[in-house]
């Protein structure tokens, strides 16, 4: 099922690249499917170190698709920095478009990727796995099909989750 599922992702969005891996009890990754352009080295079977996604399993499981369409892209200032109702900083975990921390850039350069997403997979109400797709240079990715990898990362484990997808997703696009 998981090869089917990657096959799938890669031909709705049309990434190079696009991977499925699972975490252990301990975080560490592991590529258990992977669907590619046939020019590129496989990934298949590669473990990942927890304290690659360290800092990012928390948004993981809050925000399902996150997405990057240019590793190089400049960032730009958000004005106002603070939210003038509330007096607070402005809170951009729901955000589909964000900056690009120095470390994942780097991550991300050192693999030849400029464009990245990442599908969130739950079980239970917590952080299984993920599907990661690359691509080698820019790349869009419109709403409709950012909505339907949500879905299918949704009904990935479907059979063996709560309601989470059906009540969690709306208006998480």
């Amino acid at each position: 099922m998981s090869q089917i599922i990657v096959q799938e992702i890669r031909k709705i969005t049309r990434f190079d690249r696009v991977m499925l891996y699972k975490f252990d009890r301990d975080w560490h990754g592991h590529v258990i499917a992977e669907d590619k352009r046939a020019d590129l080295e496989p990934l298949l079977g590669l473990h990942y170190p927890a304290a690659d996604t360290q800092p990012c399993r928390k948004l993981f499981g809050l925000k399902w698709v996150r997405l990057i369409p240019d590793i190089n892209g400049q960032s730009v200032k958000i004005i106002p920095e603070t939210n003038p109702v509330s007096n607070s900083p402005l809170d951009l975990t729901f955000s589909v478009l964000r900056g690009v921390s120095p470390c994942h850039r780097e991550y991300l350069q050192n693999m030849g990727v400029s464009a990245t997403m990442v599908i969130s997979l739950t079980k239970e109400q917590q952080l299984w796995g993920l599907i990661s797709c690359h691509h080698y240079s820019p790349k869009h990715v419109d709403y409709e099909v950012r909505e339907a990898c949500e879905f299918h990362g949704c009904a990935t484990l479907r059979d063996r989750t709560s309601d989470i997808c059906r009540t969690d997703s709306q208006g998480r696009g």
